[in-house]
């Protein structure tokens, strides 16, 4: 048992078995991170109230909305390029290194002298310094982790992720003993996002990086930052959609609402994290299949994993549905039911967000990355447009719905570009998938109704869900256990 987990985590593998062990420890950082992370955002929104968790998430999503260079993307094309030349991944490193520098100085202007302009509550300004610590540490922590996944080290990742996550509990926990006030918690985000990233870096340099200060290559500076600036606009897709609906509630609305909101941003943000795994696990064979030119394969692969996804977003939707107000009220408390109705609303972007990720790292595997500028541009339209009209009328159910109805119109833009550069199927046999996942539902509710309690009610549904598709030998359930038999 012990030789087969330490071949399954630690071994060479072939393709698939490389991508069964990256999904597994992302799977490891990101899931058991975000368990042990769940800890202190549980107590911190339960300890603050909804006024005051409403006060520190404004201010997480307006210090967000200006980091326009931290979302620039070196890391990102870093990461492809450090797959397809390991060779020269020192020189492609460093030079990464002392752009994200440079770019991190403006953000860090940014949020001192111009972000501070813009709040509607006051409350959230003195957190403003705390937090720019916080998110410029995470920026140059994602660079290493951007360094990781190019050479194929995820247990690394693993490693910072989870001790990053544990150094945020003790801090959290501590500074709200202390005061239990939003300024107290963001200076705790702020030293668990410092611990992180020294820890992070001490790995880089003494393990993988030699000659760090004589690496850095001039003439990679321009090529690394015309593939970049596309998705820097892009980025400001992911600004929009996730921030743009908070600040704006916050500008019509109490922060009461604003702290309902971002706790169910916080849910669905969680479910959201299987399809974010698969992509960055996937990441680097697509970078390695668009740069040998081999179409039917790199079809093959899109549509296998598509199918995967969509076996996993369409029982989250629909049981998310049906437990949404259970599960709000027993992850934070009676206080955040109201913000069931928009939940029920936001989970439905889960089935364009799934599929979305796909589609964005095979754009950006061939290259194809200033082509989503048009995408970027339309979306963000979308978005402030329609928060603007539904945000004074709806609160966070106009909310809900413009951020769902701009993940769609990205998706879809998204999906066309994708299927231009590389023709595959989307896959449409729902059929099982949904003959799985409505009796799932029902099942679900049933249970609710009987007052079952809300985690063995979503352990029973799943086990009934999965079981439902191994009777109707749903074939994307047989390619999951194909990958791990791989492995």
């Amino acid at each position: 048992m012990v030789r087969t987990f330490k071949k399954l985590f630690f071994g060479d593998h072939s393709q698939k078995g490389t991508v069964v062990k990256n999904f597994l420890w992302l799977m490891t950082s990101q899931v058991g991170g975000r368990v042990i992370r769940s800890a202190i955002t549980i107590y911190a929104a339960r300890a603050l109230g909804t006024s005051g968790y409403g006060v520190f998430s404004y201010a997480v999503g307006l210090t967000s909305f200006f980091l326009f260079f931290k979302n620039i993307g070196v890391d990102g094309i870093m990461t492809r390029e450090v797959a397809h030349r390991p060779a020269e991944r020192n020189q492609l490193f460093a030079t990464s290194f002392w752009l994200e520098v440079g770019l991190l100085v403006i953000t860090a202007a940014l949020l001192l002298f111009v972000a501070p302009l813009f709040t509607h509550i006051p409350e959230a300004l003195t957190l403003i310094p705390a937090l720019m610590v916080m998110f410029i540490a995470d920026d140059m922590r994602d660079l290493f982790v951007a360094f990781f996944r190019g050479i194929e080290k995820m247990e690394w990742e693993a490693v910072v992720t989870l001790a990053s996550n544990i150094a945020l509990v003790v801090f959290g926990f501590g500074a709200l003993m202390v005061s239990k006030s939003p300024l107290y918690l963001a200076m705790a985000y702020a030293a668990a996002a410092l611990f992180g990233v020294f820890l992070a870096g001490g790995i880089v340099f003494i393990r993988h990086i030699q000659g760090f200060f004589k690496s850095f290559n001039k003439d990679l500076v321009v090529p690394i930052l015309q593939s970049a600036w596309p998705i820097a606009v892009g980025g400001i897709v992911g600004l929009f959609l996730v921030n743009v609906d908070i600040i704006m509630l916050g500008f019509w609305k109490t922060t009461g609402d604003v702290g309902i909101y971002a706790a169910i941003q916080k849910i669905v943000g969680i479910l959201g994290v299987p399809a974010a795994l698969v992509a960055t696990s996937m990441f680097p064979m697509f970078s390695r299949l668009a740069h040998s030119g081999d179409p039917m394969r790199t079809r093959q692969v899109i549509e296998s994993v598509l199918r995967v996804l969509f076996l996993f977003a369409v029982p989250l939707v629909l049981g998310g549905v049906v437990l949404g107000a259970p599960l709000l009220e027993f992850i934070f408390g009676a206080a955040y039911i109201s913000g069931a109705s928009a939940m029920a609303i936001l989970l439905f972007s889960i089935l364009a967000t799934f599929p979305m990720v796909i589609f964005t790292n095979c754009i950006f595997a061939y290259d194809q990355q200033r082509k989503t500028i048009a995408i970027a541009i339309i979306t963000s339209l979308v978005s402030i447009g329609l928060n603007f009209l539904l945000i004074p009328r709806l609160g966070m159910i106009g909310a809900s719905f413009a951020t769902l109805m701009s993940s769609v119109v990205y998706s879809y833009l998204t999906f066309r570009l994708c299927r231009k550069i590389t023709p595959f199927s989307l896959w449409g046999g729902f059929s099982k998938i949904f003959g799985a996942a409505v009796p799932m539902m029902v099942l679900a509710w049933f249970f609710q109704m009987l007052g079952w309690p809300v985690l063995l009610n979503i352990a029973l549904s799943g086990a009934v869900y999965f079981a439902i598709l191994k009777l109707l030998k749903e074939r994307a359930l047989d390619e999951i256990l194909s990958l791990v038999r791989s492995a």
